[in-house]
């Protein structure tokens, strides 16, 4: 006895079957249909996004230049009346500002480093407060100036080699090649990782000759400034000798003396008493005398 897919008449109960599966089906059919829009919006953005990186690399490509954070310090030169900010990786100006008149005139009455005594303990580095001779003082900041070139190439060399992109020849042999600011670095080796180190080496150096030119015009810097503090020291011992110059003398030289009194000068009267005239003149006016010159009385 076996079974045959026959027709058969639809009774009630299989008319209303059959509607709730069309209705569940239609029902998922929309569900599949919202997954589906979604889904598409999705990959669309998705799409979007990585376009939009390839055409921002293909724009940083032929521009030879990217963006990126580099370390900046502000300088306030009262001289020139200029703020201005230089990047450090290449010490160049990248912005220049002028100062406030009377950021200006505070800047410049501001007392000179090291021109305050060694004592004062607010105007001595560490190395001045810790060495016992000016010597060691100095060996200690050229010690602490070299730690700190060191490790600014450090960092900077540490942050560069993430950048470093290596491209494998065909023949063989690999290229390591970077943008540093404006420079290009390459270098080719026949490992992937002495191509790397061939690119440091020349960052490395490219680094260490920055280092020293901002060292030259730091110091070019400091020389200057000292030049125009010894001429206005000169400047104003020379105006301060010029007033002493024309302000009268008060006292003696050897000191403040008592004025030396007069000599007196006696004289003899008939009577045979011997006087100063001064004071016998003084007298007179203030007392009466008759014809002999004595004293009137009342």
């Amino acid at each position: 006895m076996g079974t045959l897919r026959l027709p058969v008449t639809l009774t009630d109960a299989d008319r209303l079957t059959i509607s709730a599966e069309m209705s569940a089906a239609q029902t998922a059919l929309e569900e599949v249909e919202a997954e589906k829009k979604a889904a598409t919006k999705e990959f669309n953005e998705s799409i979007k996004s990585r376009k939009s990186v390839i055409h921002e690399r293909n724009a940083v490509l032929r521009a030879g230049v990217i963006h990126r954070d580099v370390e900046v310090e502000t300088r306030a030169d009262p001289e020139t009346g200029q703020r201005v900010t230089w990047r450090l990786d290449t010490m160049t100006p990248v912005r220049a500002v002028d100062l406030d008149p009377d950021e200006r005139q505070v800047l410049m009455d501001l007392p000179v480093p090291g021109s305050m005594p060694v004592g004062d303990a607010s105007n001595t580095t560490d190395e001045q407060r810790e060495a016992s001779t000016p010597e060691e003082a100095e060996a200690l900041r050229a010690d602490r100036l070299a730690n700190e070139r060191a490790e600014r190439i450090s960092a900077a060399v540490v942050e560069a080699r993430r950048a470093i992109e290596v491209t494998p020849h065909a023949e063989g042999g690999f290229t390591a090649s970077m943008h540093y600011g404006d420079r290009r670095i390459e270098a080719e080796a026949g490992d992937e990782e002495t191509a790397r180190h061939g690119v440091i080496v020349q960052l490395t150096e490219h680094l260490e000759a920055q280092e020293d030119a901002a060292a030259k015009w730091a110091d070019a810097a400091a020389a200057s400034k000292a030049e125009q503090e010894r001429q206005e020291v000169e400047r104003l011992a020379a105006e301060q000798a010029a007033d002493e110059a024309s302000t009268p003398k008060r006292g003696f030289k050897k000191g403040l003396q008592a004025p030396k009194r007069k000599k007196r000068i006696s004289a003899e009267l008939p009577d045979g008493r011997v006087v100063d005239p001064e004071q016998e003149v003084l007298a007179n006016e203030s007392t009466p005398v008759d014809a002999d010159g004595k004293p009137l009385s009342f």
